[in-house]
C-alpha cells in the first residue's frame, strides 16, 4: 500500500512538472497584443540561459506557460517597473527538437498564444575559431566606402537621407558596395573585413556612423536588408574572408524602440541633466582614481543622442548577452565601447557567462580594465595589451530564423 502511494505521488509530481496539454489550435493568436519579443528566436542545444523580453500593453497582468510536451517550459516570470513588460525564463531541454513552440498568455478567461521558433544549430557551430592577431583586418565605414545601390540612399520615413555635401550627412555607401569590392579587399591580402555598425540608426544628424543603434536585430535599410547582409557574408566566406560585425552594448540611440518606455527606471544611466562621459580610460586602471571620475567614465553619455545603458541591471545584461551570443552568419563579432562596461564586483556571481566577469578585487578590476579574455580562444588583442585585456567575442555563424537573415546566430558554448 505504501509503495502504491509513493507511485501515485511520483506520478502527480511528474504531471505537475510537465507543461500542460493544450489544444493550441483553439487559442487565438497574440496579434497586436504583443509588440515585441527578444531574442527573436533561439536554438536547441544552447547552454546560454534563455530569457525572453516580452513587450505589450499591460502584458504584466498575464500569466505565461509554454504549451507542448515539456521539452520547452517556462521556469520563471519577472515583472518590470513598466506594466508593458515581462521577462520570461525559458528552459529548453536537451531532448527538445527544432520547431515552433507556443507561449500561452492568460488572464482570467482570456487566452492568446505567441509562436516562438527554436531552430536547429548548425553543425560545428561550437568549434569555429575567432579572428586572431594573425589576421590582417580591413576596416571600413560602410556609408563612406562604396555605393552599390543608389535606390536605398534615401528611405521614406527615416531621419537622414542622402546629403553628400554635408560632412556629417549620409553619403550613400551600403552593403551592395561592400559586396562589390570583396575581391579588391581579398587581393590586398586581407583575411577579414570589419565594418563599423550596420544596424539600424535613425538618429537625426550624424547617423552615418551607426553607433547609436535603434534596433539590434535589423540592418539599417539605407545599407540594405538582413538578407542582403547574409548574402554578403556568404560571398565573403567564399573568398576566404572572415566578417567581423560591430555591435555596441554600451549605449543605444534615443530612437531605440525601448527608449520612451523602458522596462525599468534604471535601464539607462540617468542624470538630472545631460552628463557626458569624461572618456578618462585611465580611471579603469588607476587604483587612486576619483570615484566620480570613474563613474563619469563608465556611466556618462557619449553624446545626447546616445544614452548610456546600465548593464548593472541584470535583465538588460541578459538581453544584451543574447544579442552578443547570436550574431548571424558572421564569422566573428566585435563589441564596441567594451572599456565603458562595468563588471560585477563584490557581489558578483562566480560564473563567467558570455562576457560576465568573475568576482575580482577593486584594484585587480582597475588594473586589468575588464576580465575579457575570450573564454574559448584565450586570445588577446595585441595592440591594446599595455592597457589591459579586451574581449574578442565568441565566433558565431548561424542563421537567425525568425528574422529571416537578421544579424543573429548562436554562441560557441
Amino acid at each position: 500500500m505504501k509503495r502504491f502511494a509513493i507511485i501515485i505521488c511520483a506520478t502527480v509530481l511528474a504531471a505537475a512538472c510537465t507543461s500542460p496539454r493544450i489544444d493550441i489550435a483553439s487559442i487565438a493568436n497574440a496579434d497586436t497584443r504583443i509588440d515585441r519579443v527578444e531574442p527573436l528566436s533561439w536554438w536547441v542545444g544552447m547552454e546560454t540561459p534563455l530569457q525572453l523580453l516580452v513587450c505589450g500593453a499591460n502584458i504584466s497582468e498575464y500569466d505565461v506557460i509554454a504549451a507542448g510536451d515539456g521539452s520547452v517550459e517556462v521556469t520563471g516570470v519577472h515583472k518590470a517597473d513598466s506594466p508593458d513588460y515581462l521577462f520570461v525564463d525559458v528552459k529548453v531541454s536537451p531532448r527538445a527538437e527544432a520547431g515552433t513552440y507556443f507561449l500561452v498568455f492568460s488572464r482570467g478567461e482570456e487566452r492568446f498564444k505567441f509562436a516562438y521558433e527554436i531552430a536547429a544549430r548548425r553543425e560545428g557551430s561550437r568549434e569555429r575559431e575567432s579572428f586572431t592577431t594573425a589576421d590582417m583586418i580591413y576596416l571600413l565605414m560602410p556609408d563612406r566606402f562604396a555605393n552599390g545601390n543608389p535606390d536605398n540612399d534615401t528611405v521614406e520615413g527615416l531621419e537622414d537621407g542622402l546629403d553628400r555635401d554635408n560632412f556629417f550627412g549620409r553619403h550613400g555607401g551600403d552593403i551592395a558596395g561592400i559586396a562589390a569590392h570583396l575581391d579588391y579587399i581579398a587581393d590586398l591580402g586581407a583575411t577579414a573585413v570589419w565594418s563599423t555598425p550596420l544596424l539600424f540608426d535613425n538618429e537625426k544628424g550624424g547617423s552615418y556612423h551607426g553607433y547609436a543603434c535603434d534596433d539590434y536585430y535589423r540592418i539599417d535599410p539605407r545599407y540594405g536588408t538582413n538578407d542582403e547582409y547574409r548574402r554578403m557574408v556568404a560571398e565573403a566566406h567564399s573568398k576566404g574572408l572572415k566578417v567581423i560585425m560591430d555591435v555596441v552594448p554600451n549605449h543605444c540611440g534615443t530612437h531605440h524602440w525601448w527608449f520612451e518606455n523602458s522596462p525599468f527606471g534604471d535601464w539607462i544611466h540617468r542624470f538630472d541633466e545631460y552628463t557626458p562621459s569624461n572618456i578618462a580610460f585611465s580611471t579603469n586602471m588607476d587604483p587612486n582614481a576619483s570615484q566620480r571620475d570613474l563613474m563619469l567614465q563608465e556611466s556618462g553619455w557619449f553624446v545626447p543622442s546616445m544614452p548610456d545603458m546600465n548593464l548593472d541591471n541584470p535583465f538588460l545584461l541578459q538581453l544584451l548577452q543574447a544579442v552578443g551570443c547570436v550574431v548571424d552568419r558572421v564569422c566573428r563579432s566585435r563589441r564596441s565601447a567594451r572599456r565603458y562596461l562595468p563588471v560585477q564586483r563584490e557581489d558578483a556571481d562566480e560564473r563567467v557567462v558570455c562576457g560576465r566577469s568573475p568576482r575580482i578585487s577593486e584594484h585587480e578590476y582597475r588594473r586589468r580594465v575588464l576580465d575579457v579574455v575570450d573564454s574559448a580562444t584565450r586570445l588577446l588583442a595585441g595592440r591594446q595589451r599595455q592597457q589591459g585585456r579586451i574581449r574578442l567575442a565568441s565566433a558565431v555563424d548561424n542563421g537567425f530564423p525568425a528574422a529571416r537573415g537578421c544579424v543573429q546566430g548562436d554562441e560557441r558554448g
